[in-house]
Formats: structure tokens, C-alpha cells, sequence
């Protein structure tokens, strides 16, 4: 079974076993437009890869078209672009705050997590490992554990 290691400044502060298949929603609020962002990502063969990318705009720089190798569909109020083959290894994000960004991810089937309280301003890596079970929050310092 895969680990999920997410990291901040080079300390990993999430450690979680993930199965292939398993997806990582990163949902924000767009710093022009002001509408929902998701991004949703799927552990597959030790990686994270690009499954999918839904907004309801498509100003500001936001996608309009499909990726090579991938497909836009309209299904109101969202539009989702899938596919495209993108591999990140390791993924670093950067997090914004209550005022930008307001970035949170969720992990099914656990709750969402409210990114942008946990580490405001932070810039997080993301990566797949060979490792054992089990699931570990490390609390940042100042912040108590999530519950």
C-alpha cells in the first residue's frame, strides 16, 4: 500500500496509507473571478496524476479547452476538464488564506480539511511513498491536532 506524505519546510506533518484509486480534492475560491476551484487528483503507481479540474468561470486564465490525451464536458453549474496525463511527483502547493484562496482538501472518506487555517501562506509538498498502514497528523506548531 502506498503513503501519502505531506509535508511543510521539509517536515512531514500528514502520513496516510492510500489505495490505488484513492482521490485528493483541493477545493478553493478563485482570487479574481471569486468562484469554486476544485482539483481532484488519484493515486495511481505510486504517483499523484491529474484526474480532473472543475470551475464555474473560464476567465481570468482559468481552463476553456481540453488537455491533449483528455475531455471538457459541461455539466452546469461546473465545467470539468479530465484527463491529460498529469503527473506530479511530488506536488507542491501553495496555500492561501481566509481572505485568498480560502484552499481546503479533502480526502475521502475523511472530512475536509481547512487548508488555509492549518498552514496560511504555506507552501505544502505532496508526494506518494512505498511505506506502511496507518494514518498520522502531526500538529503544526501553535495548532492543536485535527480532530
Amino acid at each position: 500500500m502506498d503513503q501519502l506524505v505531506v509535508s511543510l519546510r521539509g517536515t512531514p506533518f500528514l502520513w496516510r496509507s492510500v489505495p490505488p484509486g484513492q482521490r485528493l480534492v483541493f477545493r478553493s475560491i478563485h482570487s479574481v473571478q471569486k468562484t469554486p476551484l476544485e482539483d481532484e487528483l488519484v493515486v495511481s503507481g505510486g504517483r499523484l496524476w491529474g484526474w480532473e479540474e472543475r470551475t464555474q468561470s473560464h476567465n481570468a486564465g482559468l481552463p476553456t479547452e481540453a488537455p491533449r490525451n483528455g475531455t471538457f464536458l459541461m455539466v452546469p453549474p461546473w465545467m470539468h476538464i479530465r484527463g491529460g496525463r498529469r503527473v506530479f511527483a511530488p506536488l507542491h502547493y501553495r496555500v492561501g488564506t481566509d481572505a485568498l484562496g480560502v484552499n481546503r482538501l479533502w480526502i475521502p472518506p475523511e472530512g475536509e480539511r481547512d487548508l488555509y487555517r492549518l498552514c496560511p501562506g504555506q507552501l505544502l509538498t505532496f508526494q506518494v511513498l512505498r511505506g506502511c498502514l496507518g494514518i498520522r497528523w502531526t500538529p503544526l506548531r501553535g495548532q492543536e491536532e485535527p480532530k
